[in-house]
């Protein structure tokens, strides 16, 4: 679990773990978490009592210090309320999430 601060409100996410079941209802999701590049669909949270909760497709980032390993999240993708709608998402811009991933800048995306 990470907890971060944005726009002054503290938010939490937690790593999505999906089903089998998931699996073949998202495959699109399923094949980019599958690839072996460190993507993890995230589920936010806010923390002052407000039930909304988004998901995102993230990469998690792991370095080092010199004597400790940090770890963080860089999203990959806008906030969405559902998964399908993630799924959505992924199925338009697949190929422009994995150049934002690899070569580190955006390019235009349908929503």
């Amino acid at each position: 679990m990470t907890s971060y601060i944005q726009n002054r409100r503290v938010y939490r996410d937690t790593e999505y773990a999906f089903s089998g079941e998931e699996n073949q209802q998202y495959p699109h999701l399923a094949r980019l978490l599958q690839q072996g590049y460190n993507f993890v669909v995230l589920r936010r949270h806010p923390r002052l009592r407000q039930p909304v909760q988004s998901y995102v497709l993230a990469c998690e980032v792991i370095c080092s210090n010199g004597t400790e390993l940090l770890h963080r999240h860089e999203t990959l993708t806008p906030d969405f309320e559902s998964l399908g709608g993630l799924e959505q998402f992924i199925r338009h811009n697949m190929m422009n999430v994995l150049h934002r991933h690899f070569f580190g800048r955006d390019i235009e995306t349908v929503r």
